[in-house]
């Protein structure tokens, strides 16, 4: 039986991979028949290279099992560069929707497609033939015959053998490579993501996409007023491609039904994005109300009518190169408003949400409200420094617009929390925001700042959480009334990076974050659901990410604020150290340490060299000899501290501490004990 790969994206491997091969061909032959198969085929395909990958590169790593995970795998062991890892997550994410909803459009197809072909190029490249891949072949929309040959390529594919393949040979190739060679090869599998440069109709299609991910009906080739004359309709969300304008013509016009409240200039994938926010300026001020097109109303609606611009080239952002990536955003309703560039789009939610609310009239709500309710001892009874740290917050939230985060370094014991309920309340009924995250890198932290939002006074003797919708850690979204949500780096990471349905970038316009130094320092005490993040290196790094996935305000709370703390979130806005905590008498100040020394911390454990060495084995209750020493072994108290938790000893000092110092256990001050 023979199958004629011509007119295929996939010829070129069906020699090394007939089985990658076929299924891509497949998920061609559907694309214009059952979009919906074409994606849940085009997830396998990227299932397939993601196992040879892994197979190639020798990676033993039983815990990442399914598909999700092993892509995270190979992008923490650098294997994928970021870009792959992106497509890779995207193809994942909508072969998952299409199997899961049966649901699939031509144009998500057509795009995804695209995407599977480049990494396929890519795996080539890199572990097969660098040389120049075929130009993209876009499927024809040939119904009659498809039938036929599906089922001849499903048959096939039922009957090709992975053995057939000679993947084994090559496994242990590329397995036993040099450190040097293996070095060489992730230098190529960058070098080989930018091989080619995209063209404009490719743009177009990646846009179209990123649209259609934030909830906005969006096809280039179909919704589109130009060509088709395709126009807004009441209680749907369209993204209409090549909108009049005048004279001049939009590239999209985001309608909320009849009413216009968007307009994007989009551009070719090399070129730079903020700039061009100058011509989706234009584009507002010469828009006309046709076709029983609405404008919306605002406070700045003689100049700039549409309300929201954005420009783009399609690019994911990258910090270096930000004014040439990711997606640029200007509120045109206040003339003062800056620029700021965005990781993805809003969706129709986020904008209807925007237009109804002002935040002039929330900072305008700040400036004039007093501070009596925040100084009453029946409600948070705050001290005067802490009405000091909220008042330098929202001073240059009004005054300094264009920096958006602060940072209040406050000493332990100082009251951040309580702070920080003030803050938040003042925040929320004022109107300067509508939703806050406050975000936590361990869920016992989480816990007790809602209990502190559920159980202190701030007005008319009620909680915030009596006052407003509040959510738990138990929640793992928001939901629209929701006035604070609480939450873990760790999960916030696992709904914006690896989950299906990510949020909006809109879902939240402010983040706290408590214990921001924290943030960098990998906890290794937390729970074990907690544990996604692989180590220091990593936690940085997706901690980052969540913070500028949101299109949010940053406010971060410290006691010890350092070089990274700055770096995301400015130099302090406000400072109360220990010692004026102390010179004010907040504070108690300490006293010199308690030294204590015992023989073992003095003499460190020693095995000689020939020693035996010895352990306790707890099951079998006896003691066991692992072997002899070739070298001196020594493990000072401090070490053995930290690997070894010895009841004994800390039972010892504990005594200590009670007989000789006067600390006892039924003394109701505080005492605060450091601990390894």
């Amino acid at each position: 039986m023979t199958f004629s790969m011509n007119n295929s994206n996939f010829t070129y491997i069906a020699t090394e991979y007939p089985q990658l091969a076929n299924i891509g061909q497949l998920a061609e032959r559907n694309v214009f028949i059952d979009p919906s198969t074409a994606l849940s085929k085009l997830r396998l395909l990227t299932e397939k290279i993601v196992n040879f990958i892994i197979d190639y590169e020798g990676i033993k790593n039983a815990s990442y099992k399914d598909h999700n995970n092993k892509i995270q795998l190979l992008q923490y062991e650098e294997v994928t560069p970021s870009e792959i890892s992106n497509l890779l997550h995207k193809i994942r994410r909508s072969g998952n929707k299409a199997v899961h909803s049966g649901k699939g459009t031509t144009a998500e197809a057509q795009f995804m497609l695209r995407q599977a072909v480049k990494v396929v190029q890519w795996f080539y490249a890199v572990y097969d033939d660098d040389s120049e891949a075929p130009d993209f072949i876009k499927p024809l929309n040939q119904v009659e015959g498809n039938n036929h040959k599906i089922k001849e390529l499903e048959t096939k594919l039922l009957i090709l053998k992975e053995e057939a393949v000679s993947y084994k040979v090559k496994i242990e190739k590329l397995n036993g490579l040099t450190a040097e060679q293996k070095t060489d090869r992730k230098t190529k599998a960058s070098k080989a993501v930018l091989k080619k440069e995209e063209s404009e109709a490719e743009t177009r299609e990646r846009i179209d996409q990123q649209l259609r991910d934030a909830g906005w009906e969006c096809d280039t080739n179909t919704i589109n007023f130009k060509s088709y004359k395709t126009l807004p309709e009441k209680g749907r969300y369209k993204a209409i491609a090549e909108w009049k304008c005048g004279s001049k013509w939009a590239d999209y016009a985001l309608f909320n039904g009849l009413q216009l409240i968007g307009i994007i200039e989009a551009k070719k994938h090399i070129k730079n994005v903020m700039s061009d926010l100058g011509q989706a300026k234009i584009y507002s001020q010469v828009v006309t109300t046709n076709y029983d097109v609405t404008f919306p109303e605002h406070s700045n609606k003689s100049n700039y009518p549409i309300p929201f611009m954005f420009s783009t080239n399609g690019r994911p952002y990258l910090e270096q190169i930000k004014t040439a990536s990711g997606i640029w955003f200007w509120d045109g309703r206040k003339q003062t408003n800056i620029p700021r560039s965005l990781r993805t789009w809003f969706s129709p939610e986020d904008l209807i949400e925007k237009l109804n609310y002002d935040q002039t009239d929330g900072e305008e709500n700040l400036a004039k409200s007093d501070y009596d309710y925040l100084t009453d001892k029946e409600g948070l009874s705050l001290r005067d420094y802490q009405i000091e740290a909220i008042k330098a917050v929202e001073d240059k939230l009004i005054n300094n617009p264009e920096d958006r985060r602060a940072l209040l370094a406050m000493a332990t014991g100082t009251g951040k929390t309580r702070t920080m309920i003030g803050l938040c309340y003042r925040l929320i009924k004022s109107g300067r925001f509508r939703r806050i995250l406050f975000l936590v890198d361990r869920k016992m932290l989480g816990k007790q700042a809602s209990d502190a939002f559920k159980e202190v006074k701030i007005e008319g003797l009620q909680t915030f959480a009596q006052i407003y919708d509040l959510q738990d850690l138990t929640k793992a979204a928001t939901e629209l009334d929701t006035k604070i949500h609480f939450a873990t780096v760790q999960s916030m990471v696992q709904r914006v990076v690896y989950s299906d349905e990510p949020p909006s970038i809109g879902d939240y316009d402010c983040i706290v974050v408590d214990e921001a130094h924290r943030g960098y320092t990998l906890d290794q005490e937390m729970e074990e659901e907690e544990l996604i993040l692989r180590d220091q290196k990593d936690f940085q790094s997706k901690y980052r990410m969540v913070l500028d996935y949101f299109d949010a305000y940053r406010i971060g709370l410290t006691a010890t604020p350092a070089i990274h703390t700055a770096e995301i979130f400015g130099h302090p806005a406000f400072t109360y150290s220990y010692r004026k905590a102390v010179t004010e008498g907040y504070l108690i100040d300490f006293e010199p340490p308690f030294v204590f020394k015992t023989r073992l911390g003095e003499n460190d454990i020693v095995w000689e060299e020939g020693d035996e060495v010895k352990i306790y084995d707890p099951e079998e209750n006896e003691i066991k000899v692992i072997g002899i020493t070739e070298d001196e072994i020594r493990v000072k108290i401090s070490g053995f501290n930290r690997r070894v938790i010895n009841d004994s000893f800390n039972r010892n000092i504990i005594a200590k501490l009670i007989a000789d110092y006067g600390i006892h256990p039924e003394d109701k001050k505080k005492t605060l004990i450091f601990a390894a």
